[in-house]
C-alpha cells in the first residue's frame, strides 16, 4: 500500500466510527488484527466487533478530524482529533489521539492508540470508559480477563 492508500484506509476508519458502522470498522482489519488502546486490547474480528458494539452502547456522535498520516513500508502513524458524546446525557469529550498501525496485504494487523484518558467523561477514574463498566467489560471481553481474543 502506498501513502495515498493509507490515507484512504484511515479516512474509511474515521468515517466508519462516525457512522457507528461496526462491520466497516472490523472489515479493515486482518482476521488476526489487534486494536490496542487505553480501553483494552482486542484481537480478532469477534473481539473487535464486541468492543465497537460495547463502545457504541455508551457513546455516540463521534467526530474525527485527521491531522496527519505517515507510511513507511507496512508501518504507519497518524494523528487525529476524536470527539464523542456520552449517550446518557450528551456530555462531549475531545482528545488528540496518536496511532501507530501495521499493514499486511492492505489490511490492519495492528492499530495501537495513544491518548490521555484522564479527566475524560470516559476515563477509568470516572468509571465510564466502556471496559471500566463491569457489564460492558463482560460483553467486550466475553468474561475473560483484560485481554480479549477470538
Amino acid at each position: 500500500m502506498d501513502l495515498e492508500g493509507a490515507r484512504a484506509l484511515v479516512e474509511r476508519q474515521a468515517r466508519a466510527w462516525e457512522r457507528e458502522d461496526v462491520s466497516a470498522i472490523v472489515a479493515e482489519f486482518a482476521p488476526d488484527g489487534v486494536l490496542s488502546s487505553p480501553g483494552g486490547r482486542f484481537e480478532g474480528h469477534e473481539a473487535l466487533r464486541r468492543a465497537a458494539t460495547a463502545f457504541f452502547a455508551v457513546a455516540t456522535s463521534v467526530r474525527i478530524t485527521i491531522t496527519s498520516v505517515l507510511l513507511t513500508g507496512d508501518e504507519g502513524a497518524l494523528e487525529w482529533t476524536w470527539s464523542e458524546a456520552r449517550r446518557s446525557d450528551g456530555q462531549r469529550r475531545t482528545v488528540d489521539d496518536g496511532i501507530f498501525f501495521t499493514l499486511r496485504d492492505d489490511r490492519l494487523v495492528s492499530w495501537r492508540e495513544y491518548f490521555d484518558p484522564s479527566g475524560s467523561v470516559f476515563s477509568p477514574s470516572t468509571g465510564f470508559m466502556p471496559v471500566a463498566q463491569p457489564e460492558v467489560a463482560d460483553a467486550v471481553h466475553g468474561g475473560e480477563d483484560h485481554d480479549a481474543h477470538d
